[in-house]
């Protein structure tokens, strides 16, 4: 990790840039939204995703925090600027829940807020619950996600098939969305049993009324199996 990102991350602010990866509807097959991702410009003006900033144990949380709010600004208004949720497509917004304190919360609250009295259909927008924190059973973090609920937003659950605590986080919060993770569908391919999970899967988003949701499909043998 450069020296910069870690004593200077205010000047590092500046080189943000949002990053939007595509997520494909199981129903269809076809492009339903954008997961808005975090990158920056380093020295030499290339682009480089802040995943080795976010998970480097020296940077303390107070800093992450700081980053995590600032591309997420950043990727609300240049999503409402691409005109994207005039076409029925939706934003998926990252929220760790041990990034979001109260102040946090209420300041995206103000955002999305914003985002809505300037014409947008706040239903496009969809936050994404990413880690399996002890947070996601405080009550503190449930009312967080009742008050995005009730502005209209959607929540999904990321990386569902990944780990064991999966269903546990499925039946707490219970999701309009639910992320499949990719390595269960590339495991899929080569075998019956993972297909037997993906298809219980599917039959449980049935039920709860959520939609099921991929991302990273690169080869139509991944595309088929989901």
């Amino acid at each position: 990790m450069p020296t910069m990102i870690k004593a200077n991350v205010h000047s590092f602010l500046n080189t943000l840039i949002p990053a939007y990866q595509p997520i494909i509807g199981a129903d269809h097959f076809e492009v339903i939204g954008f997961e808005l991702l975090g990158r920056h410009k380093d020295t030499n003006h290339e682009i480089q995703s802040l995943g080795p900033f976010f998970s480097n144990p020296s940077i303390s949380t107070s800093r992450k925090q700081l980053m995590d709010e600032e591309i997420r600004n950043l990727g609300i208004d240049a999503f409402y600027q691409s005109k994207l949720w005039k076409q029925n497509k939706q934003l998926f917004i990252n929220i760790n829940p041990d990034y979001v304190t109260e102040s946090v919360h209420h300041r995206l609250l103000r955002k999305l807020t914003q985002f809505g009295n300037r014409g947008a259909d706040l239903s496009s927008v969809v936050l994404e619950i990413t880690e399996q924190s002890s947070s996601l059973h405080h009550q503190a973090f449930m009312d967080q996600i009742r008050d995005y609920r009730n502005l209209g937003a959607q929540i999904a659950l990321d990386d569902v098939g990944k780990g064991f605590s999966s269903l546990d986080r499925i039946a707490h919060i219970e999701p309009d969305l639910l992320k499949i993770d990719l390595k269960l569908v590339q495991k899929s391919t080569h075998s019956k049993s993972y297909q037997h999970v993906l298809h219980a899967l599917s039959i449980l988003a049935q039920r709860m009324g959520s939609d099921l949701l991929f991302e990273g499909i690169e080869t139509m043998d991944e595309l088929e199996a989901a």
